[in-house]
């Protein structure tokens, strides 16, 4: 076998021994001569040409010396066996098994992209493993299924914990997609002020717009598209030192809870520690006391303590109307305050709502 030829065929991964003997074989030498041109013993050379030794940086730099091709071939070519051996022992591993798998929404991740299509299970396994950046299924138990169930303000984290962690995997892949300034906390009270009086435009304006002033001010917000089984409205998370994100999913479909969602988890952002994951399946019925002060900054921020007052008077779609547009808000948001609070029919004045989802 030629030089070069060889160094073609470097990314083939088989034993070192196997080209040591090729070589050995083209240039007529013996394993005597091999040690004795490389000041390695006869047993060293025995180890190495029956594939039981490993060849060290030393042994590479002798063998350059001794079969002609360079010593960071050999090097390579030692790494990539071993590396080929840990993964063939990883992937039989993983093949006894896949029941893990069942907890993973993997036709939802394969329609969105998100990994192949594709009815091999071992390679199935193998793609998730990479969607969640984990080496095997114990680290994604111990990364996401058994973090999830720590997740605070959702108990749908404890029912179906690796569809939850799906969504938010999705949520942290999009995040890093993204760039935003440092965290700056009056930043982020300016832009949220800003936000409030976008509420009255539409959704497919508002939205971007209120995201840009969040990356303004360090505050990554992404909306993913919930996953059925995992009914999430929003979460909030740092996923560094001085970068928050908030990820919302249109669960509702209209602008009151999106909006109310949105500065709910803005709440925790501003009020809350770093270290915690807040995730809401319902963040209107909560008996936690973060989620109980994130409601309250929502609300009060929406519609100020100064005119919850007004509230109870009104009782037609004019005057909601006239409230809205004197506050700065949208409508709609009034409506969702009044049927929430129980002032207003479930079934009254929801036109005033605007429509909110992902094709808009």
């Amino acid at each position: 076998m030629g030089k070069k030829k060889l160094k073609l065929e470097c990314n083939i991964v088989v034993p070192p021994c196997e080209t040591i003997k090729e070589l050995m074989e083209e240039k007529g030498l013996s394993q005597m001569d091999i040690a004795v041109r490389s000041g390695l013993t006869n047993a060293a050379i025995s180890k190495l040409v029956n594939n039981q030794a490993t060849i060290t940086n030393e042994i590479a730099v002798s063998l350059e010396r001794v079969l002609g091709l360079p010593a960071s071939f050999w090097t390579k070519r030692e790494a990539d066996y071993r590396q080929t051996l840990i993964k063939d022992a990883k992937t039989s591993e993983l093949k006894q098994d896949l029941s893990w798998l069942d907890l993973v929404p993997v036709r939802e991740l394969q329609s969105r992209g998100s990994i192949a299509k594709t009815t091999d299970k071992v390679l199935l396994a193998l793609d998730v493993l990479d969607f969640f950046g984990v080496s095997d299924s114990r680290t994604f138990k111990n990364a996401w299924l058994d973090c999830a169930v720590q997740f605070r303000g959702a108990e749908q984290a404890l029912k179906k914990p690796g569809y939850v962690a799906t969504w938010l995997r999705l949520g942290e892949k999009e995040c890093e997609t993204r760039t935003a300034k440092p965290y700056d906390k009056e930043s982020f009270l300016d832009a949220l002020q800003e936000i409030r009086g976008l509420t009255r435009e539409e959704p497919s304006l508002a939205i971007p717009e209120a995201i840009s002033l969040c990356a303004s001010a360090g505050v990554v917000v992404c909306i993913v598209k919930q996953i059925a089984g995992a009914s999430i409205s929003g979460a909030t998370r740092w996923v560094s030192t001085s970068r928050a994100m908030i990820q919302l999913s249109y669960k509702y479909k209209q602008d009151d809870h999106f909006w109310f969602t949105f500065f709910h988890e803005a709440g925790h952002v501003l009020r809350h520690g770093r270290k915690l994951i807040f995730l809401e399946d319902s963040i209107f019925r909560s008996d936690k006391e973060e989620e109980r002060e994130a409601n309250d900054f929502a609300a009060n921020m929406l519609i100020p303590k100064q005119y919850a007052s007004q509230l109870p008077y009104l009782r037609s779609k004019a005057k909601i109307k006239q409230f809205a547009l004197a506050i700065g808000i949208s409508p709609g948001i009034v409506v969702g305050r009044l049927q929430h609070d129980g002032l207003l029919d479930p079934s009254f004045c929801n036109n005033l709502k605007k429509k909110v989802d992902l094709e808009m």
